[in-house]
């Protein structure tokens, strides 16, 4: 699926590259859509069990470390932005699948205004327009940096850490060196994006 798309993947192709034959892999998902759904759930889930883990740092390495790990080179792949596309797609027809989209965006915003709301420094707008801004600007900056050559992925980090930085009034700290380097976070699980 990461290699040829949603559309253009047969569930014969997909029960192959999960080893599997296309009868076996029925009988634990219906459709396609529905292997489609348990991707999007394997993610989030993955996603959210990282995110979990910075909540008791300061919100500055929060900052930094969930940057490093959304776009750093060995986290999320091209073929996982592809899918996440696909998946934004499918979900505007599919109400399962937008309420799990929409679950876990509700989540992310609340992470991020948590990190917000830690911010000792005066902030630069409301906790709740921050954390919208954050989050649009993330997305944007993730889809974008498969269409612009020049949006590599260290770039797209380095604009949303400055982004998030700003927001939380927290600029000053990250370029005086007080964030430290980017965790050596757990990338997003092997199977989510490259199996499908």
């Amino acid at each position: 699926m990461s290699e040829k798309g949603f559309s253009a993947t047969s569930l014969t192709e997909l029960a192959r590259r999960a080893g599997m034959s296309p009868s076996h892999l029925l009988y634990y998902y219906p459709d396609k859509e529905a292997v489609l759904v348990q991707l999007a759930k394997s993610i989030n889930d993955g996603t959210l069990g990282f995110m979990a883990g910075l909540v008791d740092k300061p919100p500055q390495v929060q900052c930094h470390q969930l940057v490093g790990y959304f776009f750093g080179r060995r986290n999320v792949p091209a073929a996982f932005r592809g899918v996440l596309l696909q998946l934004m797609g499918v979900a505007t027809h599919d109400p399962e699948l937008l309420g799990r989209m929409r679950q876990q965006a509700g989540r992310f915003k609340a992470f991020l205004k948590q990190i917000y709301r830690k911010s000792s420094a005066t902030a630069t707008m409301p906790v709740d327009d921050a954390a919208t801004v954050a989050a649009a600007i993330w997305m944007g900056l993730l889809v974008n940096s498969l269409f612009d050559p020049t949006l590599t992925m260290a770039r797209a980090g380095r604009l949303m850490l400055n982004v998030m930085s700003f927001l939380g009034g927290f600029d000053n700290a990250r370029r005086s060196g007080d964030v430290p380097p980017a965790s050596n976070a757990p990338p997003i699980p092997a199977g989510s994006a490259s199996r499908a």
